[in-house]
């Protein structure tokens, strides 16, 4: 009994110390996780969809004290470029998805970037490889019309777009060369390095067909060598070489060569170049590319004009029968490229001096998973590395060959080594990049990033994971916060010395602004955000550390083969665990329900079950002319009416089950179980029908429009729906003798996308979480948006009710916006959660980042601000407790006396 009183009294007295150390727990919950996307596999001439870059100088730095840079183009249309040693992003270029990225190509020389995109038509831009900066960009013709195919004017394999830098002496910047475009097959532009003015262009002939690829000449000849197609039948084409002038643009000669075809592939011919190191005093190239027999074509190109082509032909024997793939490596400069064959062998091809493909290397193991990349080391020395799985090790194997001949290996040399891949968590690998940092003992010492189909990007040093970016996270499906408070009452006398420690550890270090993201992480007191994505990764992420840390991550249906749409995440807190219950789809039409009990440390699954769910859907399936632009959101809030000043209440209309769609310019709320109209609304002419979107909560709903003549600006209409009356009231949702009450706004920016913040109990005012087109998110109070709003002075009970005057432009304030000066990116969708605390709620902006924060639209009224004197606290509670804990045996002391005496 006395310990239990004990135990009481040093509950009453931690108590205030417990509050206060909670109170930390939102002190800085804002974290931005900057992504690129998933990288693409697109694989073109000049550039690799993912590789390394390294000036041949080993002084030169690329970018800042980096000598090496890793460049990607990436499946969410980004340009990015990472920092290899820990993986950081140093400098991104965001496209439009309507604008979706061709090719780009360096220039080490002078820290240059040549990037093409553009959907029919071609935009070209040139971009400082340190910092990413655009220095111009050019629009060289406009997009496709609405009934023209991309691929009418040539082969249906080849993109038609290649660019290069001008290697003549005709630029005029010096440190600036000229561009040289191929535009969609159909012109070559010459753009000037210093402005992107357009200096000649030339078009092929028809009898020449369409531009395939542009060549490389050396410094002292002033001409351009023009590779073009034509289709000669459904499957195969013929090419032609022709040489143009590099200063005025005239078709100069065409090349004769010997007739044959070309099978249609992706990607088209390969130009592969001789090796720098050869004996030839001008450096010659071929075009390579398979024939409809099923042999590998090599046409040699002779740096005298006046010499026909020579065609020459490379075949396997004991591959006869089966077609082989050519795959350029990153190594067609240097000769060197990749026939895969069907049986999963493949075979490393060099070009000879006489324009001939000669076997360099066999990989006879039959395995048609393995990807190859090639590389160039320090002294110029080529390298090619192929990379897979091994099941029987349960490893990720490399092997790298050298083709550099040796007094011991003169055919060249391979090394192998492994490195801890999981393919159960990060799924197949799809794609490598390997550097070569120096060679020992023969030994190439190196490190290879490796890209799986989940969007892990993983860089290994031999047998070390130096970092990885998971990038599916780009891609998010369904996403819910979990933030306990602390550990239960129940579990105080057996962890109450635990317990206590940290409780005074947060405290302190709340004083200090010490780093406590660890500890609080390990204990549960920090919000984490469950996210599934498209890969069918689930993802534990803790709001801490201001750029979010991945506790764990889980594939939750290993067995997929295509995106996974998600429709129902829920966490379950129960002290150690937590239980997802999950609605994901493998096709989008037929949903599994996939119960998981979690470990909350580790991620690890405790129990799973699947079952085939049954199909339902709430909304009514969208015909010609039909977009649905919200549903409601189930809150209905805390009130079921608005009390005016007059002392008069209006009674809110709260119908769960409403929804809003756009039919032809009319904008319709109707009721998705009783499938009656409820209210209609119809949008001027002028206004641009895609920009209408829209939200919907408790009873209010929020219309964003933007008209063709107001540029810049975003018309924002704030409706509100009451009964006339208390009777009118309907717990079925029933539409009954309803009032509208609307206002319309104009903010002087375009809004992407709409939301609403979230209480727990709904005594919070809500705010309009806008996501504008710097992919920043403002949040609005609804103060501003509120549709009673007076046009005039407001009266004595307007101002009782709070309500401001109405003015029609709500300018952008930079303390409504919740990103700061934090640089986020491709933004699409913008959700809230309600907290532990009433005044707070927890926002998350999704896209290509991940963005998260907690507002306080109605300011932190129950959280102990930055003016209260903690310290106050923590000393006047330490001295009660110190005087109890002494002044308790002198008591003591005294009645035992009492009663000895008495």
């Amino acid at each position: 009994m006395a310990d239990l009183k004990l135990l009481m009294t040093l509950l009453l007295f931690i108590y205030p110390l417990i509050t206060l150390a909670i109170s930390f727990l939102d002190t800085n919950p804002t974290w931005h996780l900057n992504l690129i996307g998933q990288p693409t596999l697109k694989q073109t001439q000049l550039s690799p969809s993912l590789n390394f870059f390294r000036h041949s100088n080993s002084t030169v730095r690329l970018s800042g004290r980096l000598p090496s840079l890793l460049i990607t183009a990436t499946q969410s249309n980004v340009l990015a470029a990472l920092n290899p040693r820990n993986g950081s992003l140093i400098w991104r270029v965001v496209l439009p998805i309507t604008e979706p990225i061709i090719q780009h190509v360096t220039d080490l020389e002078n820290g240059l970037l040549g990037l093409v995109s553009g959907n029919g038509g071609t935009t070209v831009r040139l971009i400082n490889l340190a910092d990413g900066w655009t220095l111009w960009e050019r629009h060289l013709n406009g997009p496709l019309e609405p009934n023209q195919k991309d691929s009418d004017a040539y082969s249906s394999g080849i993109s038609g777009v290649d660019v290069i830098f001008s290697t003549d002496r005709l630029s005029q910047h010096t440190s600036r060369p000229d561009l040289i475009i191929a535009s969609r097959g159909k012109a070559v532009y010459r753009l000037t390095g210093d402005g992107g003015v357009v200096r000649w262009i030339w078009s092929p002939s028809p009898s020449l067909g369409s531009v395939a690829r542009l060549l490389e000449y050396p410094t002292e000849i002033p001409n351009i060598g023009v590779l073009t197609v034509k289709p000669s039948t459904s499957d195969t084409y013929t090419t032609h070489l022709v040489t143009i002038s590099g200063s005025l643009g005239e078709l100069q000669y065409t090349r004769h060569q010997p007739d044959h075809k070309c099978r249609d592939t992706q990607g088209g011919p390969l130009i592969i170049k001789l090796a720098p190191d050869s004996n030839l005093p001008t450096p010659q190239h071929s075009i390579v590319c398979t024939t409809s027999t099923g042999q590998i074509a090599s046409l040699r190109i002779s740096p005298d004009q006046s010499e026909p082509l020579q065609l020459s032909l490379y075949a396997e024997p004991e591959q006869t029968g089966t077609t082989p793939v050519i795959e350029d490596v990153g190594l067609a400069r240097h000769g060197i490229l990749v026939a895969r064959y069907e049986s999963g062998q493949a075979t490393v091809l060099r070009l000879a001096e006489d324009g001939s493909l000669q076997s360099a290397w066999k990989f006879t193991e039959q395995n048609k998973a393995a990807v190859f990349t090639g590389c160039i080391d320090r002294e110029g020395l080529p390298y090619v590395s192929r990379a897979s799985y091994s099941a029987v090790l349960g490893l990720g194997s490399l092997e790298i060959l050298s083709l550099t001949s040796t007094d011991y290996t003169p055919g060249g040399m391979v090394t192998g080594q492994t490195f801890g891949h999981n393919q159960a968590l990060n799924g197949q690998i799809i794609h490598i990049a390997v550097e070569v940092l120096q060679i020992t003992n023969y030994i190439p010492f190196s490190r290879v990033l490796v890209v799986s189909d989940s969007g892990t990007l993983q860089l290994w040093q031999g047998t070390d994971l130096q970092w990885e970016r998971d990038e599916d996270l780009a891609s998010v499906e369904a996403l819910v916060p979990y933030q306990p408070i602390g550990p239960r009452l129940s579990g105080l006398s057996s962890n109450l010395a635990q317990y206590l420690s940290h409780q005074a550890w947060e405290l302190v270090a709340g004083f200090l602004h010490l780093d406590r993201s660890s500890t609080s992480i390990k204990v549960g007191s920090e919000r984490v955000w469950y996210i599934g994505t498209t890969t069918g990764r689930l993802f534990a992420v803790a709001a801490g550390g201001g750029s979010g840390k991945v506790l764990w991550k889980q594939m939750v249906m290993p067995s997929i083969t295509g995106p996974v749409s998600w429709t129902r995440l829920t966490v379950l807190p129960n002290e150690k665990e937590c239980i997802l219950a999950t609605s994901l789809s493998r096709d989008g039409e037929h949903p599994l329900t996939i119960t998981a009990r979690f470990d909350l440390m580790g991620g690890l699954i405790v129990e799973s079950s699947e079952d085939q769910a049954v199909p339902t859907s709430e909304l009514e399936p969208q015909t010609l002319g039909m977009k649905i632009l919200a549903v409601h959101d189930k809150d209905l809030g805390g009130s079921p009416a608005r009390f005016l000043g007059n002392r008069g209440a209006l009674f809110k209309y709260h119908n769960p089950n409403l929804a809003v769609r756009l039919d032809q310019g009319v904008v319709e709320v109707y009721d998705q179980r009783l499938g009656s109209l409820v209210w209609s609304f119809e949008m001027g002419k002028a206004v641009e029908q895609n920009s209408i979107i829209g939200a919907l909560t408790e009873n209010w709903l929020v219309l964003a429009s933007r008209e063709e003549e107001a540029s810049g600006m975003t018309r924002l209409h704030s409706i509100e729906w009451y009964m006339s009356s208390k009777a009118d009231v309907r717990l079925d949702g029933s539409n009954v003798n309803l009032t509208t009450c609307s206002r319309a706004y104009m903010v002087p920016y375009s809004v992407k996308t709409l939301g609403f913040s979230k209480s727990r109990l709904g005594v919070t005012s809500r705010a309009l979480l806008v996501v504008n087109e710097l992919d920043q998110i403002v949040s609005l109070s609804r103060r501003l948006l509120d549709c009673r709003r007076p046009l005039g002075k407001p009266s004595k009970e307007d101002m009782e009710e709070q309500l401001l005057a109405y003015d029609p432009v709500i300018s952008l304030d930079p303390k409504s916006v919740i990103t700061g000066d934090r640089h986020t990116a491709g933004l699409e969708r913008v959700y809230s959660f309600s907290t532990a605390f009433e005044s707070t709620s927890a926002v998350i902006g999704v896209g290509l980042d991940l963005f998260g924060s907690a507002i306080a639209p109605s300011r932190r009224f129950d959280q102990l601000g930055d003016e209260f004197n903690k310290l106050q606290l923590v000393l006047t509670t330490f001295g009660l407790l110190v005087g109890v804990l002494g002044l308790r045996p002198m008591v003591k002391n005294k009645q035992l006396a009492r009663q000895w005496y008495s």
